[in-house]
């Protein structure tokens, strides 16, 4: 049933006397009137936009039957409307209501609601942009998509093109496709009429990428940088063609990494969305594949790169491999660090400092008797374009770096070593939407100055942060205790300081922390979502919060990890997991670090593959993998054996494995003043022998690290025994003395290289730590016992030939092993 009474009297007749209608002004401009479906009782509803008294309403008739109506009137915001529609934006069975208010000559904010209850309610608000469109830009749902074009420089826009997912809009990437073939036709006139601005061959490229045009992009976005124009900015246009460069090279390929439980511990390999293997599990660690298509590998202790069909690109030699940016790596080894580029290319090298690649230039340092420790700076090729001669350097931000000279003064330089500004000041940090960090004197507080020098937030703060998002986070000490704010750009604080921590999620969001307890504020915080004008959008329920990606967060409450909208309420239509942990969108999977285990879901939760270090030691055994954790601090895998004959026997055996990895007496309801790791890993068997090293790590909360253990149980499967060192020798064979004596030698030999105190090496014990493996035996001692902690485990390997004349090879141990 529709209306009775012509749409106009009704609209004459609510209107408040003295009011104007208005009529949408924008670029995409529909009629004043509007009428549509926003519920199910078969009549719709009426939306116009008003003037009253200079300021903008919205006026929704809604028809209570037969020639009557409910008024709902929306007060807007600014000094005009430039849309108002109806279109299916939540995607339930009728329409949503859309309203842009004129808040400034090139901008306008989008509310959007949605009938519940019998009541609109506002689903979206103050989402700021120039230009707006309306429609299903996927063509495949019949589900509105909204692009807002929001205004950049001249006639160039940021175009998102956003979609509902139950609980918020987030980037409709699916819809990229079709759409921006639209906005490459705009660019491309723009590029025409205006050749040599830099900013219209950036959006092009950009626009011409999302379209599903990598070659095009990569030819526009090199044009645009040939113009070197100062905007965009070559840092803007080299991260753009590194993200054509990945499409081109590395087009809709998802690897995932992926773990096999194995006699000799743990592998890892690759699977695809699916969850079938694509690269066998061969490596002790295997790291996610980087948008360059390369994923960086471990084999005992040396790290390489594979690319996405296992093929190495760089074999495993270093130390360690950081993350590619902008095209070139980190690496490390005994000798220094490197710079290294996609094809394993050594472009730079030092035995000193080296830092990523950040704005075309990578931060180095070098050390002289005369001046001490200098810093520098190479480009991407490892040429040194600024030699080595400040005392300290930050990395390029949006081109500029604050450095500290000689004189001590401080300066801000560009990318070629020009000083724009000097300041003599006793410090200054980074530049971060024009202000900085800084100090009057070495010993005092932090206030902020301007790129000029000039002093804009008096020094008052005991520890901040650089400015995001117009917002600073500060600390103030407080009996020895920080508690920290967050300010604005005048100083003054919008959440005071008080909390026991604050961290930027992006997107406009937040996390505000308290401490989980209160008599212990460094033993974590529980945090709230927040948002930068202060307020909390949720009680303090969260733990282990990452950062804001596409209007969605992972967080936990301690017990389940799940997904956050940007308004900090659950995503429901995507999967929860239960424990502790966070999960990240990849994709079309989502993977899931949850309770120390890695797994993988599709969107509607869906397992597609899940860790389980469970692992079959023939047709007979198997070690399975038990979790227990009692509370959130603490969490053990211990392992279980099944398959002995004697039931009996196997159950006393399985309460030893559980009492070794501490998989008991812990208190559910007490909150811990450490938390507890453990875990396990069956490194041998052979005949009836299986050795499992039980690991665990003790962290007293407020510790500057925490302490490892490491176990190694020799289990004899026939009988139950767990066998200890003296097991393996003959009786009065004076074994002590005599691995005591060949460790020494062994201490002796490594000379210089030896990280043992060889004062404090006084031989071992008759119930020493070991190990065996097929041909030898292996001594190991723990921290601190004779070497630093940083060397872990010092661990001594004996082949058995060198000591066969005291080993009992008639016992019970030797011959669980040995045929």
């Amino acid at each position: 049933m529709e209306w009775t009474i012509p749409v106009s009297n009704l609209i004459q007749h609510a209107l408040p006397e003295g009011a104007t209608i208005i009529k949408s002004s924008g670029p995409h401009s529909i009629a004043e009137i509007q009428m549509a479906h926003l519920d199910g009782d078969g009549t719709s509803e009426i939306a116009v936009g008003y003037l009253f008294r200079g300021e903008p309403y919205v006026l929704v008739l809604k028809s209570n039957g037969p020639g009557g109506y409910r008024r709902i009137i929306i007060k807007g915001k600014g000094y005009g409307i430039n849309y108002l529609g109806f279109a299916n934006i939540t995607g339930k069975e009728h329409k949503d209501l859309l309203i842009g208010w004129q808040v400034g000559a090139a901008w306008g904010e989008l509310d959007i609601y949605a009938v519940e209850d019998d009541k609109l309610r506002k689903v979206v608000e103050q989402m700021l942009y120039s230009r707006i469109e309306v429609g299903d830009m996927s063509g495949k749902d019949g589900k509105a998509e909204i692009a807002l074009w929001t205004h950049d420089t001249g006639e160039a826009y940021k175009i998102d093109v956003l979609r509902w997912n139950g609980e918020a809009l987030v980037q409709a990437e699916d819809a990229y496709h079709h759409y921006f073939r639209k906005v490459v036709n705009y660019y491309e006139k723009k590029v025409k009429e205006m050749p040599t601005a830099a900013f219209y061959w950036y959006y092009l490229a950009d626009a011409q990428l999302k379209a599903g045009m990598p070659e095009k992009a990569l030819s526009t976005v090199e044009k645009g940088m040939a113009l070197g124009m100062a905007y965009p900015g070559k840092d803007a246009f080299e991260k753009l063609k590194n993200e054509i460069q990945d499409v081109l090279n590395h087009k809709n390929i998802r690897l995932y990494p992926a773990s096999e439980s194995k006699i000799g511990g743990i592998k890892w390999g690759y699977i695809n969305e699916t969850g079938r293997v694509s690269i066998g599990a061969h490596y002790d660690w295997a790291e996610d594949f980087q948008k360059n298509g390369l994923a960086v590998v471990t084999i005992d202790n040396l790290s390489g790169i594979i690319d996405q069909k296992g093929k190495y690109v760089v074999m495993p030699k270093y130390g360690g491999i950081g993350e590619f940016s902008e095209g070139r790596a980190i690496v490390w080894d005994s000798k220094g660090m490197l710079l290294i580029d996609e094809k394993g290319n050594v472009v730079f090298k030092t035995k000193d400092y080296l830092g990523g690649m950040q704005g075309g230039r990578s931060l180095f340092s070098e050390e002289n008797e005369t001046d001490g420790i200098r810093y520098g700076f190479i480009d991407r090729n490892g040429v040194i374009v600024i030699p080595a001669q400040y005392k300290t350097a930050g990395n390029f931000i949006h081109g500029k770096a604050v450095v500290q000279l000689q004189d001590d003064a401080y300066a801000v330089i560009d990318v070629d070593g020009e000083i724009l500004q000097r300041f003599h000041y006793a410090f200054v940090g980074d530049v971060r939407e024009g202000l900085m960090p800084f100090k009057l004197s070495v010993d005092g507080k932090f206030g902020f100055i301007d790129e000029k020098g000039t002093i804009v937030i008096t020094p008052r703060f005991d520890g901040v942060q650089g400015f995001q998002e117009g917002r600073a986070i500060v600390s103030e000490d407080e009996n020895y205790q920080s508690k920290y704010g967050l300010i604005d750009k005048t100083g003054k604080y919008i959440i005071p300081p008080k909390y026991n921590d604050i961290r930027f999620l992006g997107e406009g969001k937040i996390a505000v922390g308290v401490p989980i307890q209160a008599e212990v504020p460094f033993a974590g915080s529980r945090y709230a979502i927040g948002n930068l004008e202060g307020n909390l959008l949720t009680d303090f329920d969260y733990y282990d919060v990452t950062d804001y990606r596409q209007g969605i967060a992972s967080v936990n409450d301690g017990s389940t990890t799940f997904f956050i909208d940007i308004n900090g309420k659950i995503v429901r239509n995507l999967p929860s997991v239960a424990g502790a942990g966070t999960l990240v969108m990849q994709g079309n999977v989502i993977k899931a670090n949850v309770d120390q285990r890695i797994s993988y879901y599709d969107k509607s939760g869906k397992i597609i593959w899940k860790q389980d270090n469970s692992i079959r030691l023939n047709d007979k055994y198997k070690v399975k993998e038990k979790k227990y954790k009692p509370n959130r601090n603490y969490l053990v895998y211990y392992p279980e054996i099944e398959g002995m004959k004697n039931l009996v026997v196997q159950e006393q055996v399985n309460r030893t494995l559980r009492k070794l990895s501490q998989a008991e007496g812990i208190d559910t309801n007490k909150e811990l003043d450490y938390s507890y790791q453990g875990d396990f890993a069956v490194t041998f068997f052979q005949k009836n022998l299986v050795v499992i090293q039980i690991t665990g790590y003790n962290y007293p909360f407020g510790a500057a690290h925490g302490m490892p253990t490491q176990i190694y149980a020799h289990v004899d499967l026939m009988s139950g025994a767990f066998y200890q060192l003296k097991d393996l020798f003959k009786p009065n064979s004076n074994y002590v003395k005599i691995l005591s004596d060949i460790i020494r030698e062994q201490i002796i030999r490594q000379g210089e290289n030896s990280s043992v105190w060889l004062d404090s090496y006084k031989g071992i014990e008759e119930n020493q730590p070991f190990f065996v493996t097929m041909d030898a035996l292996n001594i190991y001692f723990y921290p601190y016992d004779i070497a630093p902690y940083a060397a872990g485990f010092p661990t001594f390997k004996i082949p058995f030939r060198d000591i066969m004349y005291i080993i009992n090879t008639k016992g019970e141990f030797w011959k669980s092993f040995h045929y």
